[in-house]
């Protein structure tokens, strides 16, 4: 992630936002996200992406050249390795596509869904105390708009695909963007459908896509700033913005744990999309341990991480030192 944040660093400096780092005020305990897991909600990012790169060979050969040279990267590289001090600072604009009805969200529920993705991405607030780690990379709302005009770094568009089809991406994408080599854009709409049915929250491409039109993440409105069950979808997909996958990617192969499943060292293989229980757990993969392989940390089998925020169980509240490791 690294390579992405100083590419935008870089190229709109000036669009940076120094803020504080907000915090939770919400009081739910991991017990009452425990025992709410009936979100159901999916996330479409394997399916578009996987897609767009069949479509688009010249970024499937970026994204084999980005992996190459992030083995090389971490290699043999202990966690403790990795960098701490201020966090990356990324501006977001948001853009509310809707046809005047309930997915037309207030400013005030947006900043608060902002609020929720920084407390994520830092384990401050509710998340503290929950084993996680700072990322440290926090998200403001962009001050500035591509012309250099104050703004609050949100953008409402009246437009019928707020009902929308993941077919359709890019023509929602097309409705409203900003340059995605300056900013992170996030859409938001009524309803994501695919071609097998609803019930997608939503989705974003990997860093092989960015500053192409497709750049960046679709959601839809009624996960950004309701409540902390809901704040898992953006925290999950920017999780894929930034290069993370599915902690259940791959399956259970882990003969070289930078390379396999979801390629982090310190999230054990797993191979279940079910929305497990979250109090009784489950243990998917029996390949945890591998002692051929000096990157992998495990000694003994583990159960599955259901509770890092890219599986899908809605205890999810944790990002990892290895995920961390993906923007050093």
């Amino acid at each position: 992630m690294k390579n992405l944040y100083l590419l935008i660093s870089f190229l709109c400096l000036g669009q940076f936002i120094n803020s504080a780092i907000f915090h939770s005020k919400d009081t739910f305990s991991q017990k009452t996200i425990a025992s709410t897991d009936t979100l159901g909600f999916g996330c479409a990012q394997k399916d578009v992406h996987e897609k767009w790169l069949s479509e688009h060979p010249s970024f499937q050969i970026k994204e084999n050249q980005q992996k190459a040279a992030r083995k090389i990267r971490l290699q043999n590289r202990p966690l403790s390795a990795q960098r701490g001090g201020v966090p990356y600072e990324i501006p977001v604009v948001v853009h509310v596509i809707h046809n005047s009805g309930l997915e037309n969200i207030p400013d005030a529920q947006i900043e608060k869904g902002i609020q929720f993705l920084n407390d994520g991405f830092s384990n401050s607030g509710f998340y503290a105390g929950t084993g996680g780690i700072d990322v440290e990379v926090q998200f403001q709302l962009a001050q500035r708009d591509p012309d250099g005009n104050v703004t609050t770094g949100i953008n409402r568009i009246e437009s019928t695909l707020t009902d929308m089809v993941t077919f359709q991406d890019l023509e929602v994408k097309n409705l409203s963007r900003w340059d995605p080599t300056c900013y992170v854009n996030i859409w938001l709409v009524k309803e994501i459908c695919s071609l097998s049915g609803c019930g997608v929250a939503g989705y974003a491409y990997l860093p092989s896509a960015h500053g192409s039109d497709v750049d960046g993440i679709v959601m839809e409105s009624q996960w950004v700033g309701t409540n902390l069950n809901a704040a898992v979808v953006l925290n999950h997909e920017m999780g894929h913005y930034l290069g993370l996958y599915h902690t259940f990617e791959g399956g259970c192969k882990n003969d070289d744990c930078l390379v396999d499943g979801d390629r982090i060292c310190d999230t054990p293989p797993d191979q279940s999309t079910a929305r497990v229980n979250c109090i009784d757990g489950a243990n998917t993969c029996s390949t945890d341990a591998n002692p051929s392989d000096p990157n992998n940390p495990f000694t003994t089998d583990q159960n599955d991480q259901m509770e890092n925020f890219m599986d899908y169980a809605s205890c999810s509240v944790l990002f990892t030192e290895g995920q961390k490791g993906e923007n050093d």
